[in-house]
């Protein structure tokens, strides 16, 4: 349900300029991302092995971490976009050459982590690190 939801989503971004906001096609297809995370919730609860474990909303930390990350994955989101599009309709790039041309920062992630995550945890604490990356 969760894939079927952030499918619909996509493929409404994607057609929204072709078939335009207010097209009857963008508000079923915006709807269906509603039903689909709707759809899902129940799976969560029900689920002995859920996406989402509903009970870690109980831990306030967390809680408090998922909200305070949510905007910054939304904003992330939009900039990973916003360059694609930037690159695909002011430059020309091809999907190919965008993709290789963005390749290097999410691969570049683990093999800083793993060089740099542990001295640099051991010696500020996990949380200075966190906020920092």
């Amino acid at each position: 349900m969760v894939t079927a939801a952030v499918a619909s989503l996509v493929f409404a971004i994607v057609k929204i300029n072709d078939w335009g906001w207010h097209s009857p096609a963008i508000i079923a297809t915006c709807a269906a991302t509603v039903i689909f995370l709707g759809g899902s919730l129940p799976t969560v609860f029900r689920s002995s092995d859920p996406f989402i474990d509903p009970h870690l909303f109980r831990i306030r930390p967390f809680t408090g971490a998922a909200l305070a990350i949510a905007p910054f994955s939304v904003a992330f989101g939009a900039l990973l976009l916003s360059i694609v599009l930037w690159d695909q309709m002011i430059w020309g790039w091809s999907a190919l050459k965008i993709g290789l041309a963005m390749a290097p920062g999410p691969l570049l992630v683990p093999v800083i982590s793993l060089l740099f995550s542990r001295r640099l945890i051991a010696r500020f604490g996990a949380a200075a690190v966190s906020a920092a990356g």
